[in-house]
């Protein structure tokens, strides 16, 4: 588990073997950064489209903590990647 802000709200995020992401080159939307500050999830800008990357699973459920014997003491983060898939799409 790690701490990650999702656009400034602060959560325990299921994480593993994940990566921290590059600074934008061009443009990015950056929707999630990690404790230190490093960069958790983004829309990146690249050629005539766009590519989105993410580091911690916000998908994990339940299941996934109780296989890795982890508590998440704020419960699911599904709801904060929700609007980082909705930028991917539009």
């Amino acid at each position: 588990m790690v701490d990650v802000a999702w656009e400034g709200h602060h959560r325990q995020t299921f994480f593993q073997e994940g990566a921290g992401l590059p600074p934008p080159e061009d443009r990015a939307d950056v929707f999630a950064r990690y404790g230190n500050g490093d960069i958790a999830a983004a829309r990146y800008d690249h050629g005539d489209g766009m590519a989105g990357l993410i580091g911690p699973h916000a998908e994990a459920d339940q299941t996934w903590l109780d296989e890795a014997g982890f508590a998440d003491p704020d419960g699911d983060d599904w709801n904060y990647a929700v609007p980082f898939v909705e930028a991917l799409l539009d």
